[in-house]
């Protein structure tokens, strides 16, 4: 099942995230941003990712990736099913800005492993890319007890084109992938959602054997169960307050009082024309593709 989520993202935040994903390739590509091909040749994206920067600089989008995961969750009914924990209580595993410029293959059928949901956004118009359709197969695995996943030789292929700033919600050990991309420009932005708490930096896309790394986990009533292997929150605490005390307050220096704007965060240059031979693929184009969002979130369930 997936839920789609028209106008579920607006203007101003998708230049906030495109504005974040531009920087981030500009002062830390060797860190943050991938070349990706997928194994068996199955195509692949140019990835910028994201995560922690977003929380850190934009969270209010933050809280908004989880809204609208959220709605999905509920809309769906998975909130009925007692093994799928409110999106809420969950964890950003990883958040990538994400590009096709270099695989008009698109890409091929596979699953987010490790992730629980995975929310994703349209960036561009629809109308300006050809092919690109977002695609799940139905009634792909087959559950035989087996620990490799086996595929119905016959599954139902769904295929949908995302309206610019519109959102897929689905879990993610559905199958999904791309269809090739014929002319034009594909630019999505996903964000999946697990067990574990926002995966800390430079764990751009954590997995599951790197857990020891994060502070809770969810349980099966959506509620956090502490890491043995962390410090305790009366522990963490103190460390905070020691460290406050030693550190030096300026009213003009607070990281509280940042100011993207005045601090040249937003800079225009972060978002100009970069070199697609670079893995830098957003330009000034993409910006005047952006169109007036209009209306309030608009819930269609396929």
């Amino acid at each position: 099942k997936l839920v789609e989520i028209e106008n579920a993202i607006d203007e101003e935040k998708v230049y906030a995230v495109k504005s974040l994903a531009g920087c981030l390739r500009k002062h830390l590509k060797e860190v943050m941003f991938e070349y990706r091909p997928f194994p068996d040749n199955i195509g692949g994206n140019d990835c910028t990712f994201v995560s922690v920067f977003v929380q850190l600089f934009l969270p209010g989008i933050a809280a908004h990736i989880q809204r609208i995961g959220e709605m999905g969750y509920l809309y769906s009914g998975w909130n009925e099913e007692p093994n799928l924990p409110p999106v809420r209580s969950l964890g950003i595993r990883t958040s990538e800005h994400l590009s096709y410029g270099r695989f008009k293959q698109g890409l091929g059928s596979h699953i987010d492993e490790d992730s629980t949901y995975t929310v994703i956004f349209a960036l561009s118009n629809p109308d300006h890319y050809g092919g690109g359709e977002f695609f799940v197969l139905d009634g792909q695995v087959l559950d035989n007890g087996d620990e490799e996943r086996q595929h119905d030789p016959q599954p139902t292929k769904t295929m949908m084109k995302a309206k610019q700033f519109s959102a897929f919600v689905f879990l993610s050990t559905t199958d999904h992938g791309v269809q090739p991309i014929t002319y034009g420009h594909r630019e999505m932005w996903t964000n999946e959602f697990w067990v574990w708490e926002d995966a800390p930096f430079p764990h751009n896309r954590a997995f599951a054997d790197e857990v020891e790394a994060f502070g809770w986990k969810v349980d099966a009533n959506g509620g956090h169960v502490h890491n043995a292997t962390w410090p305790t929150d009366e522990e963490t605490d103190l460390l905070f307050m020691a460290r406050n005390k030693t550190r030096k307050h300026d009213d003009e220096d607070d990281e509280d009082n940042f100011n993207p704007d005045e601090d040249g965060f937003w800079e225009d240059e972060d978002a100009d024309g970069l070199s697609p031979d670079d893995g830098d693929f957003v330009d000034d184009e993409d910006f005047e593709d952006l169109e007036d969002y209009n209306g309030a979130p608009d819930l269609k369930i396929n």
